[in-house]
């Protein structure tokens, strides 16, 4: 609802108005007559309020006042219905801070557009009347209708945008590329990298054939153990037989004879010379009875010589088995399986084996050299007993974890050797073309959903099913308004025609309103029935001297026609009891018959909307709808001239102005009778007339026009007194008398001097009392 239009400025004839110092108590009510002469400011009004209820600023932009220093402004106080709050709605800068939904204009700006220019009908009369006729819910859904088009739009140049990605991807990546929707449809496979090198290989094998087909397998590699449980044995060996002290003394006389001392005692103990061996070998002494000789042959005694040869062939057997030729072998078979790994890559998929076989060979020959060292130090001690040493512990269990990974290696190398088996098969059997093709699919699963590809084909997939739901409701949407025009069309036209020929009497009716779609643009068309034939409304392609809508309609049938459109359109409105309705000189070109019927329902509008603006140059019209209207609701304002030529509103007085003389009179009366206002001469002269014109009223016939109250009058309401008819009651007439008496010493005609005669208050005003009293019915 519209309050008030609290400023105005710079718009055209309104230099500056400010409603609160120019009517600071007063608001717009639910009917508003707005009256002003032609080119006050009524159609500016109209245009500030189309551009706040379309937000648009072209209205009021082009109604900017010519020379004005101040831009355009505009402040309109509103009430939101829905909410029942108050807000400012304010223009400056071009454009509002809010709009006020619901406002429906008549006036030139609407003849123009939805109807007729000139003389004419073109193309864009007959789209926006489609949108009139359909009113704001067809109107909505023919917005929605092309709110889904675009949407659709909208969703194909995404499809054909991200379409254009992918397939760059996959003319990049695939050899031959797969259908779009087909190849978005590709599921994931968590194998596929897998997949791909396994088909790859077979690939590459069945285009090698005869090289895979004679490549040889795998064979075993083979690390010699040391047996260390022996080793030690022979380390930790001595001769238990020989006692502790025997064994001191040897091993004391050993220590003095330094190095090689315990072999020169062995060897020599071997030697018996003289009677029974008691001669000494080494001095030709007769020891018989020696002790230290009887423990030299206890020392060096059998048990010795075989602990030596034990050592010798523990070293011999090292050197046998671990021979310098043994670990050369080891390198080249190393170097075989290099090779033939290289080889076999490309057609399995096995561990490749990393040996380090220079590196084996150097810990191998460093647990060799170890173990022969310490057994070297054990043979030149034999009855020494030894423990392997912690150096030497250490560069066996190197070698040996040298040895674990071999055994490892040859578990790869026995299970490749099981695909190369099957490798050797399947090349003999595969079809390579299939195989390629194979691939190019797996790659393709590989690509649909490596990472910027699935996010593309998810958007697709997604802006797929977008669209499809789009285009349903495209289709509802379409049924909802052919529905929905299969109605209103025939509706309007039905009650435009009541308009026409019922209320407006006019000569012609309008025929075939029927909507269209030309170039895909919501219109429609219709015809004009008249004198028993009909002619097309539109004026395209009509050749000069042919019957048209220009030609066959005077001014007041075409402002009937448009009247009409805008009246129809709002029987048709059932938010009616919500909007705010313009009527901006609606009568132009209307004759008497016409402009009562639009009077009427006007006034029904009242009723029936939310608020009514009328603005209107004839007074009498917007006085005829000020008295059929509920007046407690009703409120009335001028647009008139204030300086500079600029306009201001100000609130009109229709009472005032619809007041005839014997109203205005008793308005006077009541004035002095209880304010003490008015002229008393004047208060006293219109006692005669104010009963004149009462009598005229309430006895017709009795009184004639242009007679004067006088004794003529009097003489036929006495004679009447005695008929079954009398004019006056003998107490009323007695009344008059009394009334006339004093009111004839107030006019010239009954009294010559009345200029001069005296007036007293309180005698007059019992005479004005006596005289409304008589004058009430």
């Amino acid at each position: 609802m519209l309050r008030k239009i609290k400023f105005l400025q710079s718009i055209c004839q309104f230099d500056e108005f400010d409603w609160d110092r120019a009517m600071p108590s007063t608001e717009f009510a639910k009917l508003t007559l707005i009256y002003a002469e032609n080119g006050r400011g009524k159609t500016t009004l109209a245009a500030v309020l189309r551009s706040l209820t379309t937000g648009e600023s072209l209205p009021i932009a082009e109604r900017a006042r010519l020379g004005a220093t101040k831009q355009p402004k505009a402040i309109l106080e509103c009430v939101d219905d829905a909410t029942d709050t108050e807000f400012k709605a304010i223009y400056r800068d071009a454009g509002w801070n809010q709009v006020l939904k619901g406002i429906k204009i008549f006036d030139d700006a609407f003849i123009d557009e939805n109807v007729y220019s000139g003389l004419n009908v073109d193309s864009s009369h007959r789209q926006h009347l489609h949108d009139l006729i359909l009113g704001e819910h067809g109107v909505n859904l023919a917005r929605n209708l092309d709110e889904i088009g675009e949407r659709i739009n909208q969703h194909n140049k995404a499809l054909h945008e991200t379409s254009a990605v992918i397939q760059m991807h996959i003319s990049k990546e695939l050899d031959d590329a797969l259908p779009l929707a087909e190849f978005c449809a590709l599921h994931d496979d968590a194998e596929v990298d897998s997949k791909i090198e396994a088909s790859e290989r077979e690939l590459r094998a069945s285009r090698n054939l005869h090289s895979v087909v004679t490549a040889s397998d795998f064979q075993e590699l083979n690390l010699p153990d040391f047996d260390l449980d022996n080793i030690s044995r022979i380390l930790s060996a001595d001769l238990p037989s020989l006692d502790e002290a025997a064994e001191g003394r040897v091993k004391e006389h050993i220590e003095q004879l330094g190095a090689g001392g315990e072999q020169w005692l062995s060897d020599g103990t071997k030697f018996e010379i003289g009677i029974n061996g008691k001669i000494c070998p080494f001095c030709g002494q007769d020891v018989d009875g020696s002790l230290l000789l009887a423990h030299y042959r206890a020392y060096f005694s059998a048990g010795y010589e075989n602990l030596k040869r034990e050592i010798t062939g523990q070293i011999t057997e090292i050197e046998q088995a671990h021979a310098t030729g043994t670990m050369a072998v080891f390198e080249r078979a190393v170097h075989e399986i290099e090779n033939q790994q290289r080889f076999w890559s490309q057609y399995v998929q096995t561990a490749l084996i990393d040996i380090d076989a220079k590196g084996i060979v150097r810990d191998w020959s460093a647990a060799k050299e170890a173990l022969i060292n310490q057994l070297l130090r054990k043979q030149n001690s034999p009855l020494e007993p030894q423990e392997l040493e912690e150096k030497t512990f250490d560069a066996i269990r190197i070698f040996r974890a040298h040895k674990d990974k071999i055994v490892d290696a040859n578990a790869i190398l026995t299970s490749t050797n099981e695909q190369i088996k099957i490798v050797k098969n399947q090349a003999q059997t595969s079809d390579a073309d299939a195989v390629a093709e194979k691939i190019n699919w797996l790659k393709a699963v590989k690509l649909r959903h490596s990472p910027i590809v699935a996010d593309l084909c998810s958007d697709y997939v997604q802006e797929q099913k977008a669209k499809s739901n789009t285009e349903s409701k495209r289709r509802l949407a379409q049924q909802k308004i052919h529905t929905y025009r299969s109605t209103a069309f025939p509706k309007l036209q039905e009650n435009l025609n009541k308009y026409l020929r019922g209320r407006f009497n006019t000569g012609f009716r309008i025929d075939s309103i029927t909507p269209t779609n030309p170039r895909g643009r919501t219109s429609c068309t219709y015809d004009i029935a008249i004198d028993g034939g009909t002619v097309p409304v539109s004026s395209e392609n009509i050749p000069p001297g042919t019957p048209a809508f220009r030609n066959t309609l005077s001014a007041g049938d075409r402002t009937s026609l448009a009247l009409g459109l805008f009246l129809s359109s709002l029987d048709q409105d059932s938010l009616l009891h919500d909007r705010i309705l313009v009527i901006d000189d609606p009568i132009s070109s209307l004759d008497e018959h016409r402009v009562g019927a639009t009077i009427e329902r006007i006034a029904l509008l009242a009723k029936e909307a939310r608020q009514v603006f009328v603005l209107s140059h004839d007074r009498h019209l917007l006085c005829e709808i000020w008295a059929k209207s509920d007046k407690s609701d009703t409120a009335a304002f001028e647009i008139i001239r204030s300086v500079n030529n600029s306009s201001v509103l100000r609130t009109w007085s229709l009472l005032e102005y619809t007041r005839n003389e014997h109203d205005k009179r008793h308005v006077a009366f009541r004035k002095y009778l209880y304010e003490g206002v008015g002229e008393q001469r004047e208060m006293a002269r219109d006692l005669r007339l104010h009963i004149e014109y009462y009598l005229r009223a309430a006895c017709p016939g009795a009184l004639q026009p242009g007679q004067p109250l006088g004794g003529e009058f009097l003489a036929k309401c006495q004679n009447s007194l005695n008929t079954s008819e009398p004019i006056l009651s003998s107490a009323k007439l007695q009344e008059l008398r009394g009334i006339l008496n004093y009111a004839h010493k107030f006019h010239h005609d009954t009294n010559p001097g009345y200029m001069s005669v005296d007036i007293n208050d309180g005698e007059l005003m019992s005479y004005i009392d006596r005289t409304l009293k008589f004058a009430t019915p």
